[in-house]
């Protein structure tokens, strides 16, 4: 009987083992489900932040040079080797000079120059990455623009004009 006994408590010995194991593989499965999860989330999560703030350093360059240039026909499209530009006319001590804004191999691209000076795209600084720009439509009271970002994704940009 005692034997018996010893054996049946052996068994359930062995019975509580395999199921602290077996909760264990379960808490640790679902703690690895959980982290990949998470992982998953975080990244898609810096993704659409990295976006929008490609977004908004893109818009709040070019508004801000547009609205430097805000001065009554001061903000024309134009062409630089072919490239379609934004080009923003201003003159300092009776001296006129150009910045030439355009898409070159992936990147937006600022010239500045002396109006009237023959120049090569590739002498532009990178600004930003950038698909292309288009100027869509100059007026007298604002410019829309369009550009694609390094995404493929379409932006389109009205910004008003104070000068008339």
């Amino acid at each position: 009987m005692k034997q018996s006994g010893i054996e049946q408590r052996k068994k359930m010995s062995h019975i509580d083992t395999i199921f602290a194991y077996t909760l264990l593989l379960v808490f640790g499965t679902c703690t690895l489900l959980l982290i990949a999860l998470s992982a998953s989330v975080y990244q898609k999560n810096t993704k659409r932040m990295n976006q929008n703030d490609e977004r908004r350093t893109i818009s709040a360059y070019l508004t801000e040079k547009l609205q430097a240039a805000d001065e009554q026909g001061c903000i024309r499209s134009g062409r630089i080797d072919k490239r379609e530009a934004l080009l923003l006319l201003q003159t300092n001590q009776g001296t006129g000079y150009t910045t030439y804004l355009y898409t070159k191999d992936g990147f937006l691209m600022e010239l500045f120059a002396r109006t009237g000076e023959k120049m090569s795209a590739d002498a532009g600084k990178k600004i930003l990455e950038l698909k292309e720009l288009q100027i869509r439509e100059i007026r007298e009271g604002h410019v829309n623009l369009c550009v694609w970002t390094r995404d493929g994704e379409e932006i389109s940009l009205i910004i008003s004009r104070h000068a008339r």
